[in-house]
């Protein structure tokens, strides 16, 4: 059994093995025919095996009575249940575009994988199983294809074979999707918080405070200064410039 130290050169031995299989070795002008067969040898090297059936080229998956789907590469498990489906993209196209996102999550949805890996001039990798926070599959990760790149190391962790296999990737997964809630939701309380309604209800609860004073006194007051929420990264919004103060009878 291997100790923690062991572990970590062995993933970092696999990672850098993968660089140079996607990146270092590659020819400028590699098609992507080429290329996929240079991805079947990166999975290898995280042991899934193509002469066991685990990973499967191009296969055709009817969808309707015309339609046909034809993922570059599959990686199932037992019972073949469809495990990660992998889009290949020569390393010279952009992998960013919708298009071949699009085509990555239709196959995905299509085989009902949990995982899929858009592969080109780097790896993105996408969740869709019950854990997902969002509609669309979800981007874990994007790494580039660096020897040294922290994230390399991890991907090689998760999801080597066995590890993959026990849900190793767990932990890592609630972790991504919980920063990714507090995101949404930090952002969701932003916008609220900057809303005209909010900037509306503060005046109110000073206008209620200081219920003492003159309404005019306060209409006067609320002129001359200038109390404001505003967002670090755009111009402040003035309360009392944006809502006018009551007359109170």
């Amino acid at each position: 059994k291997k100790g923690g130290r062991a572990i970590d050169e062995f993933n970092q031995e696999s990672w850098q093995e993968i660089c140079f299989i996607l990146s270092d070795s590659i020819k400028e002008n590699i098609n992507e025919r080429d290329f996929e067969h240079q991805v079947v040898r990166a999975l290898e090297v995280l042991g899934w095996r193509e002469f066991r059936g685990e990973i499967e080229r191009q296969i055709s998956i009817q969808v309707g009575r015309q339609g046909v789907l034809k993922p570059d590469l599959v990686i199932y498990g037992e019972g073949k249940k469809a495990l990660i489906v992998i889009e290949v993209k020569r390393p010279q196209e952009d992998i960013s575009r919708d298009d071949s996102i699009s085509q990555l999550k239709s196959y995905m949805r299509q085989m009902k994988a949990d995982f899929g890996f858009l592969v080109g001039n780097e790896i993105r990798i996408y969740y869709d199983g019950n854990l997902n926070p969002q509609a669309d599959p979800f981007l874990i990760d994007k790494i580039p294809f660096r020897k040294a790149e922290k994230a390399g190391c991890s991907f090689t962790e998760l999801f080597e074979k066995s590890n993959f296999l026990s849900e190793a990737y767990l932990p890592v997964l609630d972790r991504k999707i919980r920063k990714f809630n507090i995101k949404r939701e930090s952002q969701k309380l932003k916008t609220i918080l900057l809303s005209e309604n909010t900037k509306k209800k503060i005046l109110e609860f000073l206008e209620k405070e200081f219920a003492d004073y003159d309404s005019d006194i306060f209409a006067s007051v609320m002129s001359e200064i200038n109390i404001s929420l505003e967002s670090s990264s755009s111009q402040h919004t003035s309360i009392s410039e944006a809502v006018v103060p009551t007359k109170r009878p």
